[in-house]
């Protein structure tokens, strides 16, 4: 029915103008889409970074990654004189 209505040439035209514009707007959905994830990042690292300097929050880190060391102690004996390490 819609066909009838518009001339072939005129057809052409609307249907590449349909396509540029869904082509423009995916295209323009994507790079926001990355733009808005990395502002997201940006502001991660932000609010990380406003703690992460302070001395007590370097520390704490290291603290707790080795406190299994604290829990489990190495044990040193020694066989012939030569010390031996039990992990």
């Amino acid at each position: 029915m819609l066909t009838a209505l518009i001339s072939p040439e005129k057809m052409e035209a609307l249907a590449k103008h349909l396509n540029f514009g869904s082509a423009a707007s995916w295209y323009a959905y994507h790079i926001g889409y990355l733009a808005i994830m990395g502002l997201i990042k940006l502001s991660i690292l932000a609010f990380y970074l406003s703690f992460a300097t302070h001395r007590t929050f370097r520390i704490l880190p290291f603290n707790v990654l080795n406190s299994h060391r604290m829990r489990f102690p190495r044990q040193y004996f020694k066989i012939d004189g030569l010390p031996i390490v039990l992990i």
